[in-house]
């Protein structure tokens, strides 16, 4: 079985007593596993579960399952501080900016991010990736976005709600940061 050609899809997977687990693959390594994340709903799914290549009869495209608009997505997840993580949720925070390197580089417009709050990673929320705007510098990225945007309070410095993990200079030269555009997905609309 050629597990490294559903990397990174949505599949349904059959075990050899009968049950079906479905999902996203989200890795595969060289001990031939892949690790699958959620199980029938995607949004609502927090797990992970990690099958090895002996433990599968059969791997299929879960096309048939999956509703249209999370067909073809990628998955994501990215950890938030309890202050950028309410303000998500709150929706007041619709661009979150992240240092532009090898993890973020994977992000596409149409992705999805699942949200895990650092403090208590038992919570978690999804939002699409709506646009990405990518700039040399934070001050640039400050000044050609609302802070209101960023999760800003009234009266707070923009640079307060800036890098989540911070990040120093020497970084933000090197990988350069992005704005990534979000929408909070809703279950009644988007699923």
């Amino acid at each position: 079985m050629d597990l490294l050609q559903w990397d990174d899809a949505w599949v349904k997977l059959t075990l050899p007593d009968g049950s079906v687990c479905t999902g996203q693959c989200l890795a595969y390594n060289a001990e031939c596993s892949l690790v699958l994340y959620g199980r029938e709903e995607p949004v609502l799914a927090i797990d992970s579960w990690l099958f090895y290549e002996s433990e599968i009869d059969k791997v299929e495209p879960w096309s048939e399952i999956l509703p249209a608009f999370w067909f073809d997505r990628r998955m994501h997840t990215m950890l938030l501080s309890e202050a950028a993580f309410r303000a998500v949720e709150a929706g007041e925070k619709t661009i979150e900016p992240r240092l532009y390197d090898q993890t973020v580089r994977k992000l596409r417009p149409g992705d999805l991010i699942r949200f895990v709050l650092r403090e208590d990673e038992s919570e978690v929320m999804h939002c699409v990736v709506l646009e990405l705007h990518r700039f040399e510098s934070l001050d640039a990225l400050l000044a050609h976005t609302d802070p209101a945007a960023l999760g800003c309070k009234p009266g707070q410095a923009a640079a307060a709600c800036a890098l989540e993990p911070a990040a120093s200079p020497k970084q933000i030269k090197l990988w350069g940061v992005v704005g990534i555009h979000l929408r909070l997905l809703d279950l009644d609309r988007d699923v």
